[in-house]
């Protein structure tokens, strides 16, 4: 007789209310990453608002570019975002501006993420599909290994 009563009330929802014994109530995780997401976001906002700028414009072109139909269009613009991730690792700050970009962006990134994949994500938005990102991250990041000048990106990839 116990056990159906139990099991009837927890049927039914059981308590509604959370409990007034343990002291305020936590946020479970996901929203407590939900959260830190948002004020990463608005504090890299507040901080870098030139950075959203040139995100915005590099991001505008290759969106002409895939609109534009021309085979090799996309190239351009992936010109433009290797030299300022060029730049940026010219002056040993690569990790720092991939860090910003991502919390710009809500974007999550691994310890090991490729920086071009988080940067070609923020560029493209919810349009990234998983083949583009890797096959324009890789290449950048070869360049970028190999030493190749922003000049000479286009002939080689």
């Amino acid at each position: 007789m116990a056990y159906d009563a139990i099991r009837r009330r927890n049927v039914r929802g059981g308590r509604l209310r959370p409990p007034t014994w343990g002291g305020p109530v936590r946020p479970s995780p996901a929203a407590q990453r939900r959260r830190d997401l948002q004020m990463a976001q608005e504090e890299t906002k507040r901080k870098f608002p030139n950075l959203d700028a040139k995100l915005e414009r590099i991001a505008k072109r290759i969106r002409e570019a895939r609109l534009s139909g021309r085979r090799f269009a996309y190239k351009e613009p992936l010109r433009d975002l290797y030299e300022m991730a060029y730049d940026w690792n010219e002056a040993d700050k690569l990790d720092a501006r991939i860090r910003h970009v991502a919390n710009l962006r809500g974007i999550p990134i691994r310890a090991n993420a490729n920086p071009f994949s988080v940067l070609i994500k923020a560029l493209l938005g919810q349009s990234a599909d998983r083949k583009t990102v890797s096959r324009w991250s890789v290449q950048l990041k070869k360049a970028m290994d190999d030493d190749v000048a922003p000049k000479d990106l286009n002939t080689h990839i």
